[in-house]
């Protein structure tokens, strides 16, 4: 199930973009095993002592793992919801990092949503608890980080995060929306970028793409077929090649400009300027660390 611990894999990497899965202090052996716990929990519907509990109106199941020998995190709780998604809006999300208690000493006690258990698979599960404890990580290594938020009610229009999910679109269907209606797309482009992009998520994502980037190679497939097959890889590179024409779009158009302007303001209270860069830097520190993994694995 999952992936074996292996502190001397990827040390190649920086951890600030990647790698934590292997670092000895962050996924620990007993961290390792909550997950792999709850992957086989899952995968063989094995929920006998969860406690019941009623949570966003429904029935869920919960559990709490005490952690005794890691520096991070004394305590990860689990709820998981079998039945329809509390949130339809979000029907697509399988994990979310939901809150991080910060105890007494600086340690940190999350609790990480799992939804649609009864659909997906523990394999599924070990790579989204990986994505998500590095939020809870972050919180403990940056106690007091705001990220930029939509001025919005996130909860109830979530479609503000994202614009339109280009996580299931492909390049060849962005671009086109793009051609058709680039203010449109734009708009979802910048909103993606926000949120992939932000601090918390750049480290988190970096794990993500990096365990993608080395599932691919393991199962024998080409670097053409992760550019082109991967979810968040091949999206990164999306989101790259949407950047470049963007910005060469705007180098040219002021009135374009003037418009995307309008929007970051409105959206973040930021210029699109500053999102801009924001999002380059971020982006590049993404890209690098797919080139990291990918020399390392391929």
């Amino acid at each position: 199930m999952g992936i074996p611990y292996s502190p001397a894999r990827n040390r190649v990497l920086d951890e600030k973009f990647g790698s934590a899965l292997d670092n000895p202090e962050i996924f620990t052996p007993e961290v390792i095993y909550v997950i792999n716990d709850v992957a086989r929990t899952v995968d063989d519907d094995a929920f006998d002592d969860w406690e019941l509990m009623i949570l966003f109106g429904g029935d869920c199941l919960s559990k709490v793992y005490k952690i005794e020998d890691t520096s991070w995190t004394s305590a990860i709780q689990f709820v998981a919801f079998a039945g329809p998604h509390p949130f339809p809006a979000y029907k697509k999300v399988r994990g979310l990092c939901s809150f991080v208690d910060i105890k007494d000493g600086g340690k940190v006690e999350p609790s990480i949503l799992l939804f649609n258990t009864a659909t997906t698979s523990g394999d599924e599960y070990f790579e989204i608890i990986i994505h998500e404890l590095k939020h809870a990580y972050y919180k403990f290594r940056h106690p007091n980080t705001k990220n930029l938020e939509m001025k919005y009610d996130l909860l109830n229009k979530p479609m503000f995060i994202y614009g339109e999910n280009l996580l299931n679109m492909s390049p060849e269907e962005v671009i086109e929306k793009y051609k058709t209606n680039r203010y449109w797309t734009s708009g979802c482009i910048i909103r993606n970028l926000v949120y992939v992009c932000s601090k918390t998520e750049l480290t988190a994502y970096a794990e993500t793409v990096n365990i993608e980037i080395a599932r691919f190679a393991r199962e024998g497939k080409s670097i053409d077929e992760l550019k082109r097959d991967s979810k968040y890889v091949s999206h990164f590179l999306l989101l790259a090649n949407m950047f470049r024409q963007i910005d060469a779009d705007v180098k040219s158009n002021p009135e374009f400009l003037k418009t995307l302007d309008e929007m970051c303001k409105k959206w973040y209270g930021k210029s699109f300027k500053y999102i801009w860069e924001m999002s380059r830097k971020s982006l590049n520190k993404q890209l690098a660390n797919i080139r990291k993994s990918i020399g390392l694995y391929y």
